[in-house]
């Protein structure tokens, strides 16, 4: 509806006020990139301009300070902030402060989970070559040998507990185990 009005050069009402300033006041959603914070609110700015509303930015600095410090997600930036000079402390310098800080710490989350995921493959890399050692000494020590194969033995068949009843596999399963002597599939 805003849109409609701009674009016809129609006035806007209370209600229409109401609604822009409500944006323009509106808290910074953690969520969401500060950019699109900031960019919200100056175009509530504007809209409200034109409507001969003006907005103290200085007010809006300190607001959008007050959402980024409650939030907790800017706590060393927001100290770095309020110990710049006063002339320093604009509406434009806090939107390019903030969000070079947003994208370093987006860019630094995105290292440290990068890192973690490394991390976690080389883990459970070195667990797997544990378990594949642990397997080989339990079969050179108890004499069950993939190399015994001959026997009609798998590998499935002595690495598996024994059970008085095996149970019956089905054709997927049987199609997915190999037979160790000579690697083909049994039918």
């Amino acid at each position: 509806m805003l849109d409609h009005l701009k674009s016809r050069g129609g006035s806007l009402d209370i209600a229409d006020t109401k609604k822009l300033i409500a944006e323009r006041d509106a808290e910074w959603d953690i969520s969401e990139n500060p950019q699109k914070y900031f960019n919200r609110v100056e175009q509530a700015i504007k809209a409200l301009t034109r409507a001969g509303i003006t907005s103290d930015l200085n007010e809006r600095r300190d607001m959008a300070l007050y959402f980024f410090k409650s939030s907790g997600e800017f706590d060393a930036a927001v100290r770095e902030w309020e110990n710049k000079p006063t002339a320093d402390k604009t509406w434009n310098n806090i939107k390019t402060f903030i969000s070079a800080e947003y994208a370093k710490e987006n860019k630094q989350n995105k290292l440290t989970a990068k890192q973690f995921k490394a991390n976690m493959i080389e883990e459970q890399a070195a667990a797997t070559e544990e378990l594949i050692a642990n397997i080989n000494v339990w079969a050179t020590t108890s004499g069950n040998n993939c190399t015994r194969a001959p026997t009609g033995q798998t590998c499935q068949s002595w690495l598996l507990p024994k059970q008085d009843h095996p149970r019956p596999l089905d054709t997927r399963h049987q199609k997915n185990m190999f037979h160790i002597g000579g690697g083909r599939l049994r039918n």
